[in-house]
């Protein structure tokens, strides 16, 4: 089997027509808003669409992803996958703040571990729904096969909190790999984790009823496989970063 048709090997293979992969997620706070419109969000819903997104905005301030793309932006078209699936404004909001509990993991981060005050917060401003799944996300095991092919195992078992978990970390996954975002990763095993779990991936939007979702992570990873990118133009990073703080070309 080569690596380039690897992934049509899933069960439950989804139709080509209607892929996610062909449409313009949103990557700003106004196509995100466009976006919830076109689908009929009630102003409640915008609202805190727009609570939600200049919370995320504070809080990922100065951070990037390793191919320089602003952090926020990341997370507005992780949402933007997220509403394409029709969840709950809920789901949406957490979706939007998914890596906020994280920061502190990443390269050059001045952030400190979350808190009792940093959830306090959270709930205060997007609600105790949808923060309790970010926290839920940032507790989910999911790198590695064996790991995810348990929530593919336990699914049915699964409650709706667990299960929109698990679609705000497939919308990620997807983030993930548009644009051929891992390949500016410097020393990432890209091939190795697609070729390792990209099916169970696959398999598992399917599980969830969502067979776009599942197309369009297959079509991702080939894209991905297929191509080589020039090694002057990878980053050093191997995940998000936060700059240092500059001033008029001098650091603070």
């Amino acid at each position: 089997m080569t690596k380039q048709n690897m992934l049509s090997q899933g069960e439950g293979t989804p139709a080509a027509s209607g892929s996610l992969n062909r449409r313009s997620f949103a990557m700003t706070f106004p196509q995100l808003i466009d976006q919830a419109m076109a689908l009929g969000m009630e102003e409640h819903s915008l609202v805190l669409l727009r609570r939600g997104h200049d919370l995320a905005e504070r809080m990922v301030d100065g951070m990037y992803r390793p191919q320089g793309m602003p952090f926020i932006t990341h997370l507005v078209r992780t949402a933007s996958i997220v509403m394409a699936q029709g969840q709950p404004i809920e789901v949406v909001i957490a979706g939007l703040l998914h890596g906020v509990y994280l920061l502190h993991r990443f390269e050059g981060s001045r952030r400190r571990k979350a808190r009792p005050a940093n959830r306090a917060y959270l709930q205060r401003e997007v609600g105790q729904d949808a923060e309790a799944l970010v926290w839920g996300y940032a507790h989910l095991g999911w790198h590695g096969r064996k790991v995810i092919e348990e929530h593919l195992e336990k699914l049915a078992s699964y409650g709706a909190d667990r299960r929109s978990v698990l679609v705000i970390e497939l919308a990620n996954e997807l983030e993930d790999h548009l644009d051929l975002a891992v390949l500016y990763r410097r020393h990432f095993p890209y091939r190795r984790r697609i070729e390792e779990y990209g099916n169970v991936c696959v398999n598992l939007a399917v599980r969830l009823g969502l067979r776009e979702l599942g197309q369009a992570l297959r079509e991702a990873y080939d894209a991905t496989l297929a191509h080589n990118l020039p090694q002057g133009v990878i980053r050093e990073y191997t995940n998000a970063y936060e700059l240092p703080r500059c001033t008029s070309g001098r650091k603070d």
